[in-house]
C-alpha cells in the first residue's frame, strides 16, 4: 500500500494567515500613532512659537482691511459761476448746512481706502440783477465716490467724483443732476481705540452745465462750485 505524503494541516493555514494579518495591522497602528504624535508636537510648537519645526505649516494672517463708519454734519458755502451772453460772472455763496453717513474701506494692506455714502445738503447762493438781489436755494442728495491716501492714520488727502441729485424746490432753469470732482484733505484725532473725531475740508468742481437749455442751443452755462467742511466720528474695524 502506498503512503500519501504528508500535507500540512489545511486548518493551520488559515491560522498563518491571520497571525500575518494582525503583524501589518499593528504596524499600521504605529506608523499612524507616530503620524498623529508629530502633528501633535507641531501643532502645539507653532502655537507657543518655540521649537516650531522648518517643516510646519505656517497659519494663514488675519485680514487687515479697516472698515469705517462716519456719521457727519458739514457746513456747505457753494460759490457757482454763470455765462450768459458773453459776459461771465460768480454768485456769492451763504454757508448751509447738511448731514449724512460715510463709510469706507481699505484696500487690502495698502494706504489707500475707497469711501462712499450719502449725504443730504442745501446750497444757497446770491447775486445781483440790476439792482436786486436773487437768491437760489437748493435742497439735494449728495453721492460721493472718493479715493483716498492716508499717511498715517491722522492725515489723509482724496480725489474722486461726485453725483448730486436735487430734491424738492429747484430753481427755473436749474437741471436736477450734477455730476464733478471732488477733492478731500481730512485730519483724525483718536479720542478711544477704533473711535476718532474728523474734520475734513473738501471742494466740490461741477463739470455739469445745468442750465436748463435746449441741446445745442447757444445760453447760459451754469456750473457748481462749492467748499465744505465735514464734521464727525468714525468708527474703524477689521470685519475678518
Amino acid at each position: 500500500m502506498r503512503h500519501r505524503p504528508n500535507f500540512p494541516n489545511r486548518h493551520f493555514l488559515p491560522t498563518i494567515r491571520n497571525v500575518l494579518i494582525e503583524l501589518k495591522l499593528n504596524r499600521m497602528m504605529k506608523f499612524w500613532r507616530f503620524i498623529f504624535l508629530i502633528t501633535l508636537f507641531c501643532s502645539s510648537a507653532n502655537a507657543t512659537g518655540k521649537g516650531t519645526p522648518q517643516f510646519a505649516l505656517q497659519q494663514s494672517e488675519p485680514s487687515t482691511i479697516v472698515v469705517e463708519i462716519n456719521p457727519v454734519v458739514l457746513l456747505n458755502a457753494a460759490a457757482p459761476t454763470q455765462k450768459q451772453n458773453g459776459g461771465s460772472f460768480g454768485w456769492t455763496g451763504e454757508v448751509a448746512t447738511g448731514f449724512g453717513l460715510l463709510t469706507s474701506f481699505s484696500i487690502f494692506d495698502s494706504p489707500f481706502d475707497l469711501e462712499t455714502g450719502a449725504i443730504y445738503m442745501n446750497e444757497t447762493s446770491t447775486r445781483d440783477v440790476s439792482g436786486i438781489s436773487v437768491t437760489q436755494k437748493v435742497h439735494e442728495i449728495h453721492i460721493p465716490l472718493l479715493l483716498r491716501f492716508n499717511f498715517d492714520e491722522k492725515i489723509g488727502l482724496g480725489f474722486g467724483g461726485y453725483a448730486d441729485i436735487a430734491k424738492g424746490s429747484i430753481s427755473p432753469g436749474i437741471h436736477d443732476r450734477d455730476f464733478g470732482l471732488l477733492f478731500s484733505a481730512r485730519a483724525s484725532l483718536m479720542i478711544v481705540p477704533q473711535l476718532y473725531f474728523i474734520i475734513d475740508g473738501r471742494y466740490q468742481h461741477g463739470l455739469s452745465n445745468l442750465a436748463n437749455i435746449p441741446p445745442g442751443v447757444a445760453g447760459d452755462v451754469y456750473n457748481t462750485r462749492s467748499m465744505q467742511a465735514y464734521l464727525g466720528l468714525s468708527y474703524r474695524f477689521m470685519p475678518f
